[in-house]
Formats: C-alpha cells, sequence, structure tokens
C-alpha cells in the first residue's frame, strides 16, 4: 500500500501503500466488494471484479440440483479422507486423450478433493496418493467450483500439474512462487508532480475537493502493474494469488467487510484516533505450516496447519526512493495482519478464495516434497503427461498484467484520510519439504493412516478411492 501524506500546502511521499489527509467536508468516490464476487482477466490483461448477484438462492438451487443430478453418486459422497493416485490418475487420463476424449469433470476435481493432507508412497504397487476431505461440487455464479455441503473450493488438477511442473523431475524447481501488485515508475512519477501542485491549485472550501484528489490520485497512477513469479502467469493457479491478494487488501483498506474480529486499517485509525505514521505498509501472503510431519521410512507425509498466514512490515524509503527492510511493523499494521491470519478460517468460509489460495499453497508443497523426495523416481513416475505442457495443456487465459488502483477513506479527527491499494504473495515451499524440516512421527500413526490409505483393489483402473 503507498502512502503519502497531504496537509495543509505541505506534500511528503512515502511509496508503498498510502494514505492522504484531507479536510472531513468532503465526499470519495469508492469501491465495494462482495462475498459473491470473483475476477476475470481481458484479453489486454486487466484485472476486473465480477459479481454473481443471486438474491434468492434461486439460481444456486438450481446448480446444485443439476450437479446432483449429473455427478458419479460415489463421487459426489462426502468423504473424511479420499486419496487419488496420481500415478493412476495420469494414465486414465492419457488414455482419454489418446481417444479423442476429453479428462472427465472427476479427473478436473481430482474427486472432489476440497484440501490436500497427505501424501503416501507405495513401491510395492508404484503409487504416489495424496489424500484428503472430499465431497460433491458445484460451479457457483462466478465460475469458481465448491463443494455442495462444505461450501469449500474444490482442487483443482489444472493446479496441481502447474505445481508439478514448477517442481520437474531432474530440475531444481521454483525457489519462491508469488505475485505482487505494485504501481509503474512513471505513474509514480505522475503522482509526485500531482501531489506538488495540490497546494497550490486545489481549493479545499470547494465540495468537490476530495473528488479532485481521488480522481487526480486515480488518473497519476494510472493502472497498477501485477507481476507473477515462479509459475506461468496465464494460469488459474497464478489468478488465484492475485485475486486473494487483491481482495486482502480491499479488506485492510475496508472496501470488503471482514469478518467478526477483522477491523479495517483505517477503522483501526479512526478508533486509535491515530495519525499513521510516514512510512511504508507492507502486507504479504505467505505459508503458515506448523510443519510436515513424516514416517520414519518417509513414504508417508502429513502438511500440519492452516497453510496461509499474513505479514507485515513497515519500510522506509532513502532518498532515491528505495524501500529499507527494517523487519518490524507498528501496531496497526502488525494488528491487521495477525487479525486476518487468526480468523483465515471464518474469512475463507466468506470469500472462498482464501481457501482456494491455501489449496495451491497445498498443492506446492505437495509438488516440493514429491521433487525434493524424489518420490517420482522411487515409483518410476516420469510424469510423461503432467509434466508436458504439449500433451497435456492446462487450462490458459489472458495473464493478469494490469489492475485498476482503488481508493477508500475515513475520517479522523475532522481529517480525511484515504487509502490506496497494493501488494502481493511470497512463497517459498522447498523449505518446508528440506528432510532436515520434517516433524518426526514417533508413534508410528502416519505408518498406520499410508497402511489403511492402501487401495485394495489392485485394478489400475481405480485411480481414486474412499
Amino acid at each position: 500500500m503507498f502512502l503519502c501524506l497531504v496537509r495543509r500546502a505541505t506534500v511528503s511521499l512515502v511509496a508503498f501503500g498510502f494514505l492522504i489527509w484531507l479536510p472531513a467536508a468532503a465526499k470519495a468516490q469508492l469501491l465495494g466488494g462482495s462475498a459473491g464476487a470473483g475476477v476475470v482477466v481481458d484479453a489486454k490483461g486487466l484485472l476486473m471484479t465480477v459479481r454473481g448477484d443471486d438474491p434468492t438462492g434461486a439460481q444456486m438451487r438450481q446448480r446444485i440440483e443439476a450437479a446432483r443430478a449429473s455427478l458419479n453418486k460415489d463421487v459426489a459422497k462426502k468423504s473424511n479422507l479420499r486419496k487419488v493416485s496420481l500415478n493412476r490418475l495420469e494414465k486414465a487420463l492419457e488414455k482419454h486423450l489418446a481417444d479423442g476424449r476429453k479428462p472427465t469433470d472427476d479427473m478436473l476435481r481430482l474427486a472432489g478433493l476440497t484440501r490436500v493432507q497427505h501424501v503416501f508412497l507405495y513401491p510395492e504397487t508404484g503409487d504416489i496418493v495424496i489424500a484428503g476431505p472430499a465431497e460433491g461440487w458445484v460451479t457457483d455464479l462466478t465460475g469458481r467450483v465448491l463443494g455442495m455441503t462444505t461450501g469449500r473450493p474444490i482442487v483443482e488438477l489444472q493446479d496441481l500439474v502447474v505445481a508439478l511442473r514448477a517442481f520437474p523431475p531432474g530440475g531444481r524447481g521454483a525457489r519462491q512462487i508469488g505475485c505482487s501488485i505494485d504501481a509503474t515508475p512513471e505513474g509514480l512519477a505522475r503522482m509526485q508532480a500531482f501531489l506538488r501542485s495540490v497546494g497550490t491549485q486545489a481549493d479545499p472550501s470547494n465540495p468537490n475537493y476530495t473528488d479532485q484528489i481521488v480522481n487526480g490520485l486515480r488518473t497519476s497512477l494510472g493502472l497498477q502493474k501485477v507481476r507473477i513469479d515462479g509459475i506461468p502467469a496465464d494460469t488459474h493457479f497464478a489468478q488465484v494469488m492475485v485475486e486473494a491478494d487483491y481482495r486482502m487488501k480491499l479488506v485492510g483498506i475496508g472496501l470488503e467487510e471482514g469478518v467478526l474480529g477483522v477491523t479495517s486499517y483505517l477503522d483501526m485509525l479512526k478508533a486509535a484516533r491515530q495519525t499513521p505514521a510516514l512510512n511504508v505498509l507492507r502486507w504479504w501472503f505467505t505459508l503458515n505450516y506448523r510443519g510436515i510431519s513424516a514416517s520414519a521410512a518417509r513414504d508417508a507425509f502429513e502438511l500440519r496447519g492452516q497453510g496461509v498466514k499474513v505479514l507485515s512490515e513497515n519500510e522506509l524509503l532513502n532518498e532515491l526512493g528505495e524501500r529499507v527492510h527494517t523487519g518490524a511493523a507498528d501496531t496497526l499494521t502488525s494488528e491487521f495482519a495477525q487479525q486476518f491470519t487468526q480468523h483465515f478460517p471464518e474469512l475463507s468460509a466468506r470469500y472462498p478464495v482464501y481457501a482456494e489460495l491455501r489449496n495451491v499453497f497445498d498443492l506446492a508443497l505437495v509438488a516440493a516434497v514429491i521433487r525434493g523426495q524424489q518420490l517420482d523416481e522411487k515409483v518410476g513416475w516420469h510424469m510423461l503427461c503432467f509434466g508436458s505442457p504439449e500433451r497435456f495443456p492446462v487450462r490458459r487465459g489472458p495473464a493478469p498484467e494490469r489492475v485498476e488502483t482503488v481508493i477508500n477513506h475515513r475520517v479522523v479527527d475532522r481529517t480525511k484520510i484515504l487509502a490506496v491499494v497494493s501488494g502481493g504473495v511470497s512463497v517459498e515451499p522447498a523449505a518446508l519439504a528440506r528432510p532436515e524440516a520434517f516433524a518426526p512421527d514417533p508413534r508410528g500413526q502416519l505408518e498406520y493412516q499410508r497402511t489403511s490409505a492402501q487401495a485394495r483393489s489392485a485394478e489400475r483402473s481405480t485411480w481414486w478411492w474412499d
């Protein structure tokens, strides 16, 4: 989030999230959000929000009824621990493609998994198995695929494949996966010029004064740029990261509602009657696992923890306009990050994109475990289909490249404070997948779960089971 302060005739600029003080009498043009919303990317790479309004719920009821009628009855059953063999799934998918058929919905939705909690290795049968809770699914009005029982997003095959390709056999894999949303240098230069003119050209007595500032800031900053690291930018995986980050910042500045216990940064300032410090605010998503448990034989693994957290930092700017890390955050900046992390389950229930972010984090960690422990080599799995964009092209679309600048405000002591949003996602899955980072399993619970999870059927066409 870029910060700058405009007060009386004095203008100071501080980058990455900015706040502006204005007289309280004026109005601002604001944007809103909705739990029933998603994002789309147009042909020019512009990220835009879309809404799926259904005030009576009639449209979703119809979709759920249609989904129940069309889904395989077995796969639609709720399961506490469904198992999916990645090797068998790939073989089944290859056969479909060789026969000129498209992948089935069961394949694309990984038999309805809503989380990946375990990875099991079976050298005796040549299987690598992922396991977690599962249920039947339905596509909502914004195109998001959700479980019909819990409303949790379904884990997507396309995201799994993107994660596996980020850690290819024989390769080192992605050190870092993430995204950022930043103002352009040109936009910042225009904004600085605009702010210098505020003290001499703007008229605080004009009732449209705030509108002048808001529109001037939005016009001068222009579109902010989106950067994707570690994976192809035109994939669903990338879009999930960008949307989750973008919407977290909207909660942070009060453009989307939080949940009980999560207060926007601007509302915190108002409640504390505080004037914000002149520094750089940063909030970003990262991994939040208590670790990975591993069996003694390294043939069973469990992902522990809620998966996602928000971190914060207050940075400084030097004379060249470069950000300087401080390694610390002020009370209100860190409090928002802590609240978001603490109430992540409730936020995910209200805004499914956060649970989708957790799903792709899970998949990145699973891919890092498979590659780091060379599980694929131990069962002779070469990922000839999953590893090949030519054999199995995942769904691609326009890459998110730009996003509109958004602004919100609060009144504190008869002064109007405005905030403009930006942000990022940064994860390093390989760090958690190192052998020395694994937690032991002294009671042998993972080995017991692994034995219990083994397929009862030797039929290779059976790629999932409960």
